[in-house]
């Protein structure tokens, strides 16, 4: 079964908002590869951070919000 989550996209330009259906099993790398955004990271409403490899299906509900941004590096 599919869940329908919307990711909001941060960027210089304001905020975008991108509809996704997700499938059992699809990570935070599947859907920034899916959105072209592979140098931006996943969060929920709360903060929490979804690293790489996290499993975003079982973490959200059904028509749930996201929130895409751009990795900060660290140390140039």
């Amino acid at each position: 079964m599919e869940k329908n989550v919307a990711i909001v996209v941060a960027g210089a330009q304001g905020q975008e908002i991108k509809d996704l259906a997700i499938k059992p099993g699809t990570t935070a790398r599947d859907i920034l590869k899916t959105l072209g955004l592979e140098r931006y990271v996943i969060s929920t409403g709360e903060g929490k951070l979804f690293g790489p490899r996290d499993n975003v299906y079982e973490a959200v509900e059904n028509g749930e919000k996201l929130y895409a941004s751009a990795e900060a590096e660290v140390g140039r």
